[in-house]
């Protein structure tokens, strides 16, 4: 699928093409989501410059990713979508940049891509100019990693709770789920590592473009410089929770490990409790002639309290030294 955005009427018209249809002249943006080979033939036609194929946008060399054929600067990144969603995807976007237009080809979704759509809709800046444009996408993108990164310490602000709740707290407790807090804690820290893929591969695209990119007035400079450390910030806001994500599982796998403990102890309590009233239930169980207390009235009740009491003084004991 194509959109076009061009000016038309005083203002900018996202203009949908159908397979065949020539891409309408002054268009500034052109947005390429999931195409066949026939459309990306065609737009990398009218740019004058093979756009590249699956293969190619996702080498993970900065040589592949990033190719200055002047007037034409071809770069890829991997943006994240859907990432408040159990399956955030995270795949390559390519933006090849000329003076005359803009392309973005996308086989997913990311949100910062509609948000640029949304102001060139409503008749802003971006999406008059290729340039413009592109910059208006790059901070969209890092503002949008910031907001993925605060659901991110929201979540493991839950599982801190979860792990640790507040002792003081009054009323009925609910046994927590640590497995459940196990798996939220795993894709936490799979989102946070795909995010630091993301911006990093974006800090790179930023250094590209200012290196290699078209002249550039001091405002668009300046946005630059103010998104590159932006993306430096949010990164070294990410390593610290990624730490803050290993120790939680860290804490996790040791409250699980001290259940299991604990579970282990009971059982091996009640078995060793347990013991000596079975001895004395085996002793009188033995079909001997000669065993006086069977002959004695007092001998059953005799027999019940040496159990009962062998039982009860292993409890004290266990007690006593604090191992229950």
């Amino acid at each position: 699928m194509i959109t076009a955005y061009a000016r038309a009427g005083g203002r900018i018209v996202a203009t949908p093409l159908a397979t065949g249809e020539s891409v309408p002249a002054g268009a500034a943006w052109i947005d390429l989501f999931q195409p066949d080979p026939a459309e990306l033939a065609a737009v990398g036609a009218t740019l004058g410059h093979p756009l590249p194929g699956t293969a190619e946008r996702r080498e993970i060399e900065a040589s592949s990713r990033f190719v200055a054929d002047p007037p034409l600067l071809t770069m890829t990144v991997p943006i994240l979508a859907d990432a408040e969603s159990d399956r955030p995807v995270l795949d390559g976007v390519t933006f090849a940049l000329t003076p005359d237009a803009l392309v973005t080809l996308r086989h997913h979704e990311p949100r910062p891509l509609k948000s640029v759509e949304a102001l060139a809709e409503r008749g802003e800046r971006v999406a008059l100019d290729p340039l413009e444009t592109l910059i208006a996408l790059l901070e969209a993108i890092v503002d949008r990693a910031a907001d993925i990164l605060e659901v991110v310490a929201g979540r493991l602000d839950g599982a801190s709770r979860t792990l640790f709740p507040d002792p003081s707290a009054t009323g009925p407790r609910r046994r927590p789920d640590r497995a459940a807090t196990l798996s939220s804690l795993g894709r936490a820290g799979e989102l946070i590592g795909q995010l630091r893929d993301s911006l990093g591969w974006i800090g790179r695209m930023i250094g590209f473009l200012t290196a290699s990119g078209p002249t550039m007035s001091a405002d668009q400079r300046q946005r630059l410089k103010t998104a590159t450390r932006d993306v430096r910030s949010i990164t070294d806001y990410a390593d610290y929770q990624t730490q803050r994500t290993a120790m939680l599982l860290d804490a996790a796998l040791g409250l699980i490990g001290a259940d299991a403990n604990n579970l282990t102890k009971g059982f091996t309590i009640a078995a060793t409790a347990f013991l000596p009233p079975t001895l004395i239930a085996s002793i009188y169980g033995m079909n001997f002639e000669v065993m006086p207390e069977l002959g004695r009235v007092w001998g059953y009740p005799a027999a019940l309290a040496a159990m009962v009491l062998s039982a009860a003084v292993p409890l004290w004991y266990f007690r006593r030294r604090g191992w229950i």
